[in-house]
């Protein structure tokens, strides 16, 4: 188990930017149940600008992942949205990714809620600078962040990119979104 804080700065577009520093903190969690399945997870709290003022907003994740062969894994996740202002929002994630090699995988995504549901498709590689503390926690950031609020996590004893282990780059994201 690990604690992440961070601090988001008012950047990019405002369709995607609050316009102010929004701090976070997360703690993900992992578990291997047996050699083929791992139970992890992301307790998370977030203080977004929203207006002039905070909409503190607590998140659960819940995933479950199968190793299918040993390049080749899928797993299902819940992820739950809690503002102090609006409702719940509630989402379920479908995946699965295949090693292509020991540092890079591909990886496609189906999930949602209703009335919004998401499809999207993607690969990453691992980084070879294995020995750098700051390039270790930048790459944390940069997984945590690209596949955004506790996907994917696994657990550090498996190969393939982790939030826990090796810094994670991703090359690639497509994606679409439906009604």
């Amino acid at each position: 188990m690990s604690v992440i804080l961070f601090l988001r700065f008012p950047t990019g577009a405002n369709s995607v930017s609050s316009g102010g520093y929004d701090p976070g903190m997360q703690v993900p969690w992992s578990r291997a149940l047996s050699t083929n399945w791992t139970a992890a997870g992301m307790f998370s709290v977030y203080w977004p600008t929203q207006g002039r003022a905070r909409n503190v907003t607590g998140e659960s994740t819940f995933l479950l992942d199968r190793q299918l062969t040993k390049p080749w894994d899928a797993f299902v996740e819940y992820a739950g949205d809690f503002p102090e202002n609006g409702g719940p929002r509630h989402l379920l994630h479908f995946g699965t990714a295949l090693k292509i090699t020991k540092q890079q995988q591909i990886d496609f995504h189906v999930g949602g809620h209703r009335p919004r549901w998401i499809i999207s498709s993607g690969s990453a590689i691992r980084s070879a600078f294995r020995r750098s503390v700051a390039r270790r926690a930048l790459g944390k950031l940069v997984s945590l962040q690209t596949h955004r609020r506790g996907t994917r996590m696994r657990h550090a004893g498996r190969e393939g990119p982790s939030t826990f282990g090796d810094p994670v780059i991703v090359l690639t994201t497509l994606g679409s979104c439906c009604s």
